[in-house]
C-alpha cells in the first residue's frame, strides 16, 4: 500500500468514497457519523475560520477541547490552513484550572503560539499563564465556520505537519516535530506490518493528545482510509465494557491500549444479561505505551476467549512520538513470544541468560516484536553497542535510527542534541534482543538500585498489583536516599479504600512479603494513601517523579 500524505489522502477519500462513514463519535447514548466528505468540508470550514481570525500559516495553534467532532476538525483544519496544530489535554474536573494552566507558562513562553483554541471557561486562566505574550486565545464559539475554503497549506515532505507534546505533569513539555513526509512513510510501514487497510475499522477510547491516540487512532485512519469509531475516554473509564460493545456493533478490527486498560476491562467485566460481546472481528488488540505483561494477556484472553477472541489477535507494540508512532510490532500470525530470563544476573550484572519457566530465579518478558521497515535498533550497554540482528548478551539503552525519526524538539535544540547519539535517538528505555525481537525491561530513570542490585520499578508495581484490597494500577515504587546507611532504599506508595488501622497494617505486611517473595527485595516502607492521592501524567500514567516529590514533602502520612 502506497500512502499519500495526510491531507492529500483525505482529499482522495472525500472524492472517491464521499458518502462512506469515516468518523463515528460515541458519547453516552448518542452516535454521530461523519462521512469522508463531511469530515473534509468541516475541516476546511475551520481552515477558513483561522484565515479570518488572522492566524498565520507556519505558526503553532494549541487546541484545548473536550472530546467532540470539533476536536478533529480544528486540528485538521489547522493543517489545511498551513498552521502547525498541537493538542493539549483538557483539564479534568478534579484539577484546579488555575494551577493547571500556570504549569504551562514555560511551554507557552517557549512555543509562543499564534493562537489557542478553547472554550470561554478557560480563557481567563490561559491568559494569565500567557502573561505578556502576543497570542490570540479564541473561544471556539467565536470562530466563523460558516463557509469552507480550498486548502492553502503546503504538504511538502519536510514541512512540519504538527507537534506532539510529550506527556508530563508539570514543567516543560517537549514538542516533537513531525513532518508530512515522515508521517506518511511511517504509516505506510506500520500499516503493512499489522495488515491495516482501507476497509478496516479502528475502535478507540484513547485521548488525542497522546501519540497512541493521535497517530494510531486519528492520523492513520485519515491517511489509510479506515473507519474510526471514537469513545470519550472519561466515559470509557467509568464503563470499560463500552469498548467491547463498540467492537461488536461496528465490527472493529483494531484497537490500541496500554497494559493497564487490558487489566481494567478484564477486572470490571460483568456480562450484561448473560450476553457476551462478539469479538471475532478483531485482527489486532494491541498493547502499547507501557511494558507489556504476559500475565495481562493471559488474564484478558481467559476472560474473553468464549467471546470469539482469537489468541493471535493479542499483539504488542513498542512506540513513541519521536518515531511518529510504532518502532516494533509483534507478529500477525502468532501470539508474542515469552522469554524467561535469569533475574539475578539481569539485576546484578545486566546480563541476559535464558532459564526454564519453572526456575526459581526466572523473570518473564513478553516480546514487542521486530523493528518495522524503515527503522534500525541497537543497544548501548556497558560493554558497547549491540544490534538487533544478534541475541543480546546484556541489557542496555534502546537507540533508534531510520527514515521516519523525528525532526527534533520544537525550538529546543539543547533537548534535541542531548537525545541524539550520532544518527541514533536515545530512548531512555532499557531492553534486550532475542532472535531479532525486542524485549523491554523498563526505563533507565525508573531503575532502582538497592543493595547493589537493579530493580525495575514497573516489576515492583506489578507485584504490588497482585495484592488484594488495593486499587490496581494505583501504586508507585521509587528509591529514596537513606542518610543513615548512605544508600538508597525502596519505597512503595499505594492507594486503598481501607481505613481500619489493623487492616492497613496487615495490608502493608502483605505488600512487603509479596514483593520480597517475587523479587527478593525488602521494601523499606509501604505508605498507604486514599484513592486519588497519586499524581498522573497527562497521558494517564502514574508520574514517578511527581509522586516522589509529593512523598518527600509529606513523609508524615500513615
Amino acid at each position: 500500500m502506497n500512502c499519500e500524505r495526510i491531507l492529500s489522502a483525505l482529499d482522495t477519500h472525500a472524492r472517491d468514497r464521499s458518502n462512506e462513514p469515516f468518523l463515528t463519535l460515541i458519547k453516552g447514548e448518542s452516535r454521530v457519523d461523519y462521512s469522508f466528505s463531511d469530515f473534509r468540508v468541516q475541516s476546511l470550514r475551520f481552515a477558513n475560520s483561522y484565515h479570518k481570525a488572522g492566524i498565520r500559516p507556519g505558526r503553532v495553534v494549541f487546541i484545548v477541547l473536550r472530546h467532540c467532532a470539533e476536536l478533529y476538525f480544528s486540528f485538521v483544519g489547522a493543517m489545511y490552513h498551513g498552521a502547525i496544530p498541537s493538542f493539549l489535554p483538557f483539564p479534568t474536573p478534579k484539577q484546579d484550572a488555575d494551577l493547571y494552566w500556570a504549569a504551562h507558562e514555560e511551554l507557552f513562553k517557549l512555543v509562543q503560539p499564534d493562537a489557542i483554541i478553547t472554550y470561554s471557561e478557560n480563557i481567563g486562566a490561559i491568559r494569565a499563564a500567557c502573561g505578556d505574550l502576543n497570542v490570540s486565545i479564541i473561544d471556539i464559539a467565536d470562530l466563523d465556520i460558516s463557509t469552507a475554503a480550498e486548502p492553502s497549506g503546503r504538504e511538502g515532505y519536510d514541512d512540519i505537519a504538527f507537534l506532539q507534546h510529550s506527556s508530563g505533569t508539570t514543567g516543560l513539555k517537549k514538542g516533537v516535530m513531525l513532518s508530512y513526509g515522515k508521517i506518511a512513510t511511517q504509516i505506510q510501514s506500520y500499516s503493512a506490518a499489522i495488515g491495516l487497510g482501507p476497509r478496516d475499522t479502528i475502535v478507540s477510547w484513547l485521548p488525542l493528545y497522546h501519540d497512541m491516540g493521535l497517530i494510531a487512532c486519528m492520523i492513520t485512519p485519515i491517511t489509510v482510509g479506515a473507519r474510526l469509531v471514537s469513545i470519550d475516554a472519561f466515559e470509557w473509564v467509568s464503563r470499560p465494557a463500552s469498548l467491547l460493545e463498540a467492537i461488536e456493533t461496528y465490527g472493529g478490527n483494531f484497537t490500541w491500549m496500554p497494559n493497564f486498560a487490558f487489566n481494567l476491562i478484564a477486572q470490571t467485566w460483568r456480562p450484561k444479561n448473560e450476553k457476551l460481546p462478539d469479538l471475532s472481528s478483531l485482527k489486532g488488540l494491541i498493547s502499547c505505551s507501557e511494558p507489556c505483561k504476559a500475565e495481562t494477556f493471559e488474564r484478558f484472553y481467559s476472560t474473553f476467549a468464549n467471546c470469539g477472541l482469537r489468541n493471535e489477535a493479542l499483539r504488542t507494540c513498542y512506540a513513541m512520538a519521536e518515531t511518529v508512532f510504532a518502532v516494533t510490532q509483534s507478529s500477525t500470525e502468532t501470539t508474542p513470544r515469552i522469554l524467561h530470563i535469569d533475574r539475578h544476573l539481569l539485576e546484578t550484572e545486566e546480563k541476559i541468560a535464558l532459564l526454564d519457566s519453572n526456575s526459581e530465579h526466572a523473570a518473564t518478558f513478553l516480546s514487542n516484536g521486530p523493528a518495522i521497515n524503515g527503522l534500525k535498533l541497537r543497544l548501548k550497554t556497558q560493554a558497547g553497542y549491540e544490534y538487533d540482528q544478534a541475541n543480546s548478551h546484556r541489557s542496555g539503552e534502546i537507540q533508534i535510527a531510520g527514515t521516519f525519526l523525528f525532526d527534533g524538539y520544537y525550538l529546543n535544540a539543547a533537548a534535541t542534541d542531548s537525545a541524539m547519539d550520532g544518527e541514533f535517538y536515545s530512548t531512555g528505555d532499557i531492553g534486550f534482543f532475542h532472535e531479532g525481537e525486542l524485549y523491554i525491561c523498563g526505563r533507565a530513570k525508573e531503575m532502582l538500585i538497592v543493595n547493589g542490585r537493579n530493580y525495575y520499578a514497573n516489576d515492583i508495581e506489578e507485584a504490588v498489583n497482585s495484592v488484594e484490597n488495593l486499587k490496581r494500577g494505583r501504586n508507585v515504587a521509587f528509591a529514596v536516599f537513606e542518610p543513615r546507611t548512605q544508600s538508597e532504599v525502596a519505597i512503595v506508595v499505594a492507594e486503598t479504600e481501607i481505613t481500619d488501622k489493623q487492616a492497613r497494617l496487615n495490608l502493608q505486611s502483605s505488600i512487603k512479603s509479596t514483593v520480597f517473595s517475587r523479587l527478593e527485595l525488602t521494601l523499606q516502607k509501604v505508605v498507604l494513601v486514599e484513592p486519588g492521592w497519586l499524581v498522573k501524567t497527562t497521558s494517564g500514567k502514574i508520574s514517578r517523579k511527581e509522586n516522589l516529590n509529593r512523598y518527600l514533602a509529606t513523609q508524615n502520612i500513615a
